[in-house]
């Protein structure tokens, strides 16, 4: 008996290689045996997931039907009946390998003769159209299977995708014009062989570490001869030495990484790459292959790898797999995320699902998983998620968000479950075939995926087999913010530059279809001589913030629309501390006798304290009014206090929070100019500079700045 190891399986099972081996070689006997005999080798084949197998055997059978009718032989109505139902089962196998035009060929056939029969095959119809680019006739297909198929038990499910494919229909037109400026490479042999090649992971801007199962051709294996020798994928690492030529080196960290009779993939590191995440797939007692998530961590001397742990069963849930990891860092908790990929099914939201888990330092493990949302996952697939903690730009591919065909490539930007909505990156990157395992080098300008497109080496059809391509952006715009951290020092001539250790510096995205329309991507303390930079994105909305203990915040609104060169924003900090001395707010005024804010009072109120509370969400002041001398020392007190409550309701009734806020009237205690003249007259003058309104600030909310600006 042998195994084959099979060129690619389809869905995107692919795309975490569970498909390395199939069941059986073609059969000559069985091949040249009676239809029975054949047809029921290809259910076989199928089941065991073999469907280049399963083809052979289909195509034989029908074959030998086909001839003879020619020869005028007799078929009853039976297998008249059996040869469609044949038909439609070799359409499946075609789909899941992925020879789309074959399949939406004998798709139709089977819909057109039979469509009560067979209403699935007008599904898997459009489908194929939709992943050959047809995306009008593809729409037509899904709408009318659509208005047909009800009452299955399958149904709601059936319909549920239609709607993402038809949102994928409706997208590609405009998807396909907006092309992308880059210009995309197909690395020789050297990387590319004819099994599946992926995760591609750049190491720096000339070496890429990847996995592959390295052979140009099917692989059988006796599986009754124990001194068979089984390939395994495994992770090797390949020099550039120009845009399509390679030179592949060598294993990456050999007999550990690629451990023996072991399926290795999906590689990724943690910030100083003194850790390195990877999916290992082993063979359980049935013989199923399953993948899991593994770590190893650096030797001291930083020569080699520690012997990988698998992580623990909440990562690695019994009975599912866990693969493509990546990380990123939650800011507000200072603890690193693990994204990854499972078809997990309880909190899951259909196939497979992006997941993350937060790491507990206290007990040094991570935390149970959660899945990633709807702003995430669909009820179709998503894959090979790869996350930028400088940015908080996630990119993972999709076949449920409007795109192409297949699966697309994606971005979003966020972390846990906030995230913007997701936008399909492109043409020629993204095609109406599979793209995936998208990552960028560290300047960003260029990058890697993998597809299966034309072009790709292939044993089988067109579109069988997954190859690793590098892309570079020709004319990729670098845009950032720089300027200096400077403190106004009040009686003297000259500006100090902060000190560093006093001030944070943020970096807010402003987007509305994030919760609470803001998002900070990055916190830094800026360096000594008070210089900073950020790195920003075309097309965004920003705001800058200066947070600094006993400093008054500051921050700037920055856009980047509309910006078509690299370009280097300046903006300047000069920040004031908070002055221990009342704070006079002019204008305030009150009908004589009252305590009910005017509205022009209330103008000036929205422009002084309204705006430094809001520019400044971690301090409390104090609010004072104070009188003149007319009237008693009782009634003023009581008149000032009612005044200086009045403007605490109407800045909480403008949403600041009451703990922050606090009334005091002073009456007539503390005038800063004199109410009578030296004679004994009034001083109109000095009594209405004592009818004032002051706020100072008094103290800070523990923990907001913190939690708002946390680095």
């Amino acid at each position: 008996m042998f195994l084959v190891i099979d060129i690619k399986k389809i869905t995107c099972l692919f795309a975490i290689f569970f498909s390395v081996f199939a069941t059986a070689q073609v059969d000559e006997e069985i091949y040249n045996s009676k239809t029975k005999v054949i047809r029921k080798a290809g259910d076989k084949a199928f089941k065991n997931g073999d469907f280049f197998g399963s083809l052979s055997y289909y195509k034989k059978f029908l074959k030998d039907n086909d001839e003879l009718i020619a020869k005028g032989g007799f078929l009853s109505g039976r297998y008249q009946v059996l040869k469609l139902k044949y038909q439609y089962k070799m359409a499946n196998a075609l789909r899941l390998s992925r020879d789309y035009h074959k399949a939406e060929k004998v798709y139709s056939a089977v819909f057109e003769e039979k469509p009560d029969k067979y209403p699935k095959a007008q599904f898997y119809l459009a489908h194929m159209q939709l992943m050959n680019g047809k995306y009008k006739k593809a729409k037509e297909n899904f709408l009318a299977f659509k208005k047909v198929y009800r009452d299955a038990a399958d149904s709601g499910t059936y319909r549920s995708w239609v709607k993402l494919y038809v949102a994928s229909c409706d997208a590609a037109p405009v998807v396909l014009e907006d092309t992308l400026d880059v210009r995309i490479y197909h690395p020789d042999t050297s990387i590319n062989k004819a099994h599946v090649e992926l995760s591609p992971l750049p190491l720096n801007d000339s070496m890429l570490l990847y996995s592959s199962l390295r052979s140009d051709s099917i692989v059988y294996v006796n599986a009754e001869d124990s001194n068979s020798v089984v390939p395994h994928r495994k992770f090797y690492v390949a020099q550039k030495m120009n845009d399509s030529t390679w030179v592949m080196q060598n294993e990456y960290a050999e007999g550990w990484f690629n451990f023996e009779d072991t399926e290795n993939g999906n590689g990724c590191f943690n910030e100083d790459s003194s850790r390195f995440y990877f999916s290992r797939g082993i063979r359980n007692i049935k013989g199923k292959l399953v993948f899991h998530l593994y770590y190893a961590d650096k030797e001291e001397d930083e020569k080699g790898w520690m012997e990988p742990v698998k992580m623990n069963e909440e990562i690695n849930v019994k009975g599912f797999h866990s693969t493509q990891p990546t990380l990123g860092w939650y800011f507000q908790k200072d603890v690193p995320v693990l994204y990854f990929i499972s078809n997990r099914i309880e909190g899951g939201r259909g196939g497979w699902d992006i997941w993350y888990s937060e790491f507990n330092p206290k007990k040094e493990l991570w935390k149970k998983p959660k899945n990633g949302g709807s702003k995430l996952n669909t009820k179709l697939d998503e894959f090979s998620p790869n996350y930028n903690i400088d940015n908080k730009t996630l990119h993972f591919s999709s076949a449920g968000w409007p795109g192409l065909g297949g699966l697309d490539v994606f971005k979003t930007i966020g972390e846990l479950k906030d995230w913007t909505v997701p936008k399909n990156i492109g043409f020629p990157i993204n095609t109406s075939v599979d793209e995936l395992y998208y990552s960028l080098t560290k300047n960003g300008d260029e990058g890697y995926f993998v597809s299966n497109r034309v072009g790709s080496v292939s044993l089988k059809n067109p579109t069988c087999c997954d190859d690793i391509y590098n892309f570079k952006e020709l004319h990729y715009i670098h845009i950032g913010v720089q300027g200096k951290m400077f403190e106004i020092v009040e009686n003297k001539d000259l500006i100090d530059t902060v000190p560093s250790k006093f001030v944070t510096l943020s970096l807010v995205l402003l987007d509305d279809s994030i919760e609470g329309g803001e998002m900070v991507i990055k916190s830094v303390l800026p360096e000594d001589s008070g210089d900073y930079f950020f790195k920003l994105e075309k097309g965004k909305e920003y705001n800058l913030q200066a947070n600094g203990e006993n400093y008054f915040n500051q921050s700037f609104e920055i856009s980047t629309e509309g910006i078509v060169e690299s370009d280097t924003i300046i903006k300047n900090f000069y920040m004031k501390k908070f002055s221990v001395q009342p704070i006079v707010v002019k204008n305030i005024y009150y009908e004589y006798d009252k305590f009910a804010l005017l509205d022009s009072s209330k103008t000036v109120i929205d422009t002084t304290m309204f705006k430094i509370l809001m520019d400044n969400p971690d301090i409390v002041i104090e609010i004072g009014s104070h009188t003149d001398a007319i009237g008693s020392d009782a009634y003023n007190d009581k008149l000032s206090q009612k005044r200086a409550q009045s403007v605490v309701d109407y800045l909480i009734g403008k949403g600041i929070a009451r703990k922050r806020l606090q009334a005091k009237g002073y009456g007539e205690k503390e005038p800063i100019a004199p109410n009578k003249n030296a004679d004994g007259s009034d001083n109109p003058e000095g009594r209405q500079m004592n009818r004032r309104t002051e706020f100072r600030i008094i103290g800070k909310i523990e923990g907001i700045s913190e939690i708002i600006y946390k680095k």
